[in-house]
């Protein structure tokens, strides 16, 4: 980051940043992973159906916005 900051990259400075990112996406998972097996046993077939739509509605939401922006 220190290249595109106006100041002089190094390898070390890439490393750390790459380690963050992964780092920060693993630890997301892990308490994305660990809240839903908490939850795992509520969920049953009519709370799965809602949880769909409603992914597929904001999915829909999205795309649309996407494709507004590109009118």
């Amino acid at each position: 980051m220190g290249g595109l900051a106006g100041g002089a990259g190094s390898y070390s400075d890439a490393a750390f940043v790459v380690a963050g990112v992964v780092g920060g996406s693993a630890g997301w998972w892990l308490v994305l992973t660990s809240v839903i097996g908490l939850f795992h046993a509520r969920i049953d077939a009519g709370a799965m159906r809602l949880i769909n739509r409603g992914s597929g509605a904001l999915v829909t939401i999205f795309g649309l916005s996407v494709l507004a922006n590109l009118a």
